[in-house]
């Protein structure tokens, strides 16, 4: 799905939008009070100029039409799935606190820990709900009940590039002398984000920043994206390489040991500086477990599910 133009021919993309809805409607359920909240559109697109005030009775172009007059759907209308005919087998049963319960086991089952997972690697995304398994984790500061979480956090400017490219993250040694096109399989790779973006008109692509400049209005549109750290950390320390993931052991860790690198589809490398706006920093969180053995929902708090507290900033990782 890297170009645009053709994304939709790839099959993957009917799984990648399937996984989003289905996603959404699990939320829902965790959420039943919260839904579309009206805001400005923070930059144009080709249905929607930078400004207009978009709400939940707002029309979902340029989507299918919802009647053979040319009416389109809108937020307030497709508010549950059944509107389509279909439930996803999470969100199917016969009471609010049955649905509720069967979404947090769901949850805590399919995205459960994968510290022990050998699959993990090359991921972009590591599991954290399930804390069971990090329970003989050395903590220097924490009680058994919370454990800490590590995670990337990147932001940069979606059409720095002027096509698509891709950021990878890496923890320890890497071949840095090796072509980007493997580095998709190198063991220090933690994951790799894509930005999906392509030349605005009458823009020709290049790997220069001031390409982006030439006749784009959203030139300056920053897009983000999350590798979660902690997975890795683990196995860190399991191999004796990291004594916890206490701050105090993480930070320094973190500042010898992590580094990025930014690759165009074609595979060919891009400096670090010459990415507009590209800005990698590291979070933590602590989490408190779930409570043991409640699956469902009392009085609106969620109690079958971890609890992260606030994320605090640790590092803003060398881009050399």
């Amino acid at each position: 799905m890297t170009f645009i133009e053709y994304s939709a021919f790839d099959p993957i993309f009917m799984l990648h939008h399937v996984m989003v809805d289905r996603s959404f409607a699990l939320w829902q359920v965790l959420h039943p009070d919260s839904y579309v909240e009206a805001e400005a559109a923070p930059y144009s697109t080709f249905t929607t100029s930078a400004g207009a005030v978009q709400d939940a009775s707002s029309a979902l172009t340029p989507f299918r039409h919802s009647s053979d007059s040319g009416d389109f759907w809108t937020s307030a209308e497709v508010m549950t799935t059944q509107t389509f005919g279909y439930v996803y087998p999470e969100t199917s049963g016969s009471s609010a606190s049955e649905i509720q319960a069967s979404v947090i086991s769901a949850i805590n089952t399919l995205y459960g820990s994968s510290i022990t997972n050998p699959s993990r690697k090359h991921k972009s995304r590591s599991n954290s709900w399930d804390m069971s398994a990090r329970s003989h984790e050395p903590r220097d500061s924490l009680p058994a009940s919370q454990v800490y979480e590590w995670i990337t956090n990147i932001v940069v400017q979606k059409q720095a590039l002027n096509q698509p490219f891709f950021i990878h993250i890496f923890l320890g040694n890497f071949s840095d002398s090796a072509s980007p096109t493997q580095w998709a399989t190198d063991p220090a790779l933690v994951g790799t984000h894509c930005i999906f973006a392509r030349a605005p008109p009458n823009t020709p692509s290049s790997s220069s920043p001031s390409a982006s400049k030439n006749g784009c209005p959203n030139c300056d549109q920053l897009v983000s994206g999350t590798i979660p750290l902690t997975a890795k950390l683990q196995e860190d320390v399991q191999a004796g390489e990291l004594n916890s993931l206490d701050p105090d052991d993480v930070q320094g860790y973190l500042k010898d040991n992590l580094r990025y690198r930014v690759s165009l589809a074609n595979g060919t490398k891009v400096d670090n500086a010459d990415v507009a706006g590209l800005e990698v920093k590291v979070v933590s969180s602590v989490v408190e477990k779930a409570e043991s053995g409640v699956e469902g929902v009392v009085a609106g708090v969620l109690e079958g599910l971890p609890k992260w507290g606030d994320l605090v900033e640790r590092l803003v990782v060398c881009s050399d």
